[in-house]
């Protein structure tokens, strides 16, 4: 709450609590700072009680009226799994870097101590020839994929959402993706260029 308030000179409506950082009893303290939501991974609805009726796909009220929101349950999976986004053979290959691919002696002239390190330089992707050799990495064709995959992913959501709108009898539905921040240039390199356009 202190941090948003300095960085974007406002309080902040909610927040996303951290992973098990739900009590029962704990709306009274989110409310009394005056926050009007808060955000739990999917579990916490689903087996909570009461159950509630639209699942997943539509907030919850405490007593004091804190609503609560509950993380989509594919977030992780979307990303990190067998098919996962950022594993895309266009994506560049973070774990891939000058500081331990090349050869010492090209290296030499750079480290203190002949102690590899990260550099940041990556310049392969995920793709790979059908000798395994590593493909360098293209920039163009990153970004061009995270337009893809940026409207496979809004296009997947959308149908997930009017499924449930249709088996909850039309009635209004919501869906919360929250993703590690991290995730977003360190982990996977075009995850900006994947945001805008999403």
């Amino acid at each position: 709450i202190i941090a948003h308030k300095k960085y974007f000179n406002t309080l902040p409506e909610g927040f996303y609590l951290p992973f098990l950082g739900y009590t029962p009893g704990l709306e009274h303290a989110i409310k009394a700072y005056g926050l009007r939501y808060t955000i739990l991974d999917s579990h916490a609805l689903l087996f909570g009680s009461p159950t509630p009726k639209a699942g997943t796909f539509a907030p919850v009220r405490c007593d004091n009226s804190l609503a609560i929101f509950a993380k989509d349950v594919d977030c992780y999976e979307d990303f990190f799994g067998e098919n996962g986004i950022i594993f895309r053979e266009e994506y560049c290959d973070n774990n891939r870097d000058i500081g331990f691919e090349s050869k010492i002696s090209e290296l030499q002239n750079f480290l203190d101590d002949q102690t590899r390190l990260s550099t940041g330089f990556k310049y392969w992707c995920h793709k790979k020839t059908d000798d395994g050799t590593s493909l360098p990495y293209n920039i163009e064709q990153a970004k061009a994929k995270t337009k893809e995959d940026a409207a496979l992913f809004l296009g997947n959501k959308t149908n997930k959402l009017l499924t449930a709108s249709e088996l909850l009898e039309d009635k209004d539905v919501s869906m919360v993706c929250t993703y590690n921040a991290n995730m977003f240039g360190k982990q996977w390199s075009e995850g900006i260029d994947w945001l805008e356009q999403v």
